[in-house]
């Protein structure tokens, strides 16, 4: 892959299974379970149960290494008295996505690779929003996943050094807000205060000032908050 394959494709699947195969050094459980996250957060309007969003909350929990896999094997028990919807559609599709999303960072079904699992994930969303994976929504949302993995992993093949005088207790500040709020509509107020603090990374910069959507994960915002 090219770094203009990588910054333009809308196929997700490829993105992902090229960064598995790749060994990037972007590549962390932590950030793949974001992803398969930001990815099912889409879907929430067909999670009505409470027993389904919090299924999707334990998964975010679970990919930050703030919750366990006890927590994991007490909420399936749980879940197994609640009634999934009985007819075929978004909702009854959506029943299971919280398990993909904890599978992608679980060390269970170890025969399959973090990537193939986060592709599963990326195609039950793509089917609860477009109805199948093959249809016209579906392909779109393909291209949004891709956007959103983007927006998380960075481009691989650009090395970025983020100075520690960069990481003022303001800059520190307003990038916890919005990782904590997860409104990002302050990025382009975020690229100000680090060219005011030195940074002279075009990478950072025009990411923080583009119009891309940001999410939990996002990789300037990680950079700040030192979190891998």
């Amino acid at each position: 892959m090219t770094e203009a394959e990588w910054l333009t494709t809308r196929k997700v699947e490829e993105l992902l299974l090229w960064l598995g195969a790749a060994r990037s050094r972007n590549w962390s459980k932590r950030k793949s379970g974001m992803f398969a996250v930001a990815c099912a957060e889409r879907t929430k309007a067909f999670m009505p149960e409470a027993c389904t969003l919090r299924g999707l909350e334990l998964a975010e929990q679970l990919a930050e290494g703030v919750a366990s896999e006890s927590e994991y094997d007490t909420y399936r028990s749980e879940s197994r008295t609640a009634s999934p919807p009985k007819t075929p559609g978004p909702e009854s599709w959506a029943w299971n996505l919280p398990y993909s999303v904890m599978l992608v960072v679980l060390p269970y079904r170890p025969n399959i690779s973090p990537p193939k699992k986060a592709i599963e994930v990326c195609k039950l969303c793509a089917t609860v929003l477009g109805g199948g994976d093959d249809s016209d929504r579906g392909t779109q949302e393909f291209g949004t996943q891709a956007d959103l993995l983007r927006d998380i992993f960075g481009n691989p093949f650009r090395a970025v050094s983020f100075a520690p005088s960069w990481r003022t207790g303001t800059m520190v500040a307003l990038a916890s807000q919005m990782y904590s709020s997860r409104d990002f509509s302050a990025m382009p107020i975020l690229a100000d205060a680090l060219q005011d603090a030195g940074c002279d990374d075009e990478n950072i910069l025009n990411h923080c000032r583009g119009g891309e959507t940001h999410v939990r994960g996002c990789w300037v915002v990680d950079l700040i908050l030192s979190r891998a």
